[in-house]
């Protein structure tokens, strides 16, 4: 005589949730490192991610070097931009804007560094008056030869 188990959907709805939960955590947290590291082979500097992914920090003063998701590994360091890394298949660039607004220390600039599905391609989304202030008008103008009379 064969004995049937019922089954209970529930369980098995919270296990898959908790799945995709641990699978969407792995995937950010990769996407940092990478992050980091890249921000090091272009500004020679070391950069590691915030424990607790920038969790760590919300809502404690004491911890203002610890706020986003990549910092400088030197304490001695004082990088501009406070970074925020989203790695997803859709963007919400608004509620990404509030976040790293709202979490963003005095005297940083906040950024949202974003990872585009199924490419290798990331970019940046910063305030246009931050980005003009922190690029020298010599690496965005080049005069082009001038028309003779």
């Amino acid at each position: 005589m064969k004995r049937f188990r019922p089954v209970n959907k529930d369980c098995d709805l919270t296990a898959q949730r908790s799945k995709r939960g641990r699978n969407s955590r792995n995937k950010g947290a990769s996407f940092e490192r990478d992050l980091a590291k890249l921000l090091e082979k272009y500004l020679g500097i070391e950069f590691v991610r915030t424990p607790q992914s920038g969790g760590f920090a919300k809502n404690k003063l004491t911890s203002e070097g610890f706020r986003g998701d990549i910092v400088p590994a030197s304490s001695a360091t004082d990088f501009l931009l406070h970074v925020e890394a989203k790695n997803t298949r859709t963007w919400s660039f608004p509620i990404w804007l509030r976040q790293a607004e709202s979490d963003c220390p005095m005297g940083k600039i906040p950024v949202i560094i974003a990872h585009k599905f199924n490419t290798s391609k990331k970019y940046i989304l910063i305030d246009l008056e931050q980005f003009l202030s922190l690029v020298p008008a010599e690496r965005l103008v080049k005069e082009v030869g001038r028309v003779k009379k």
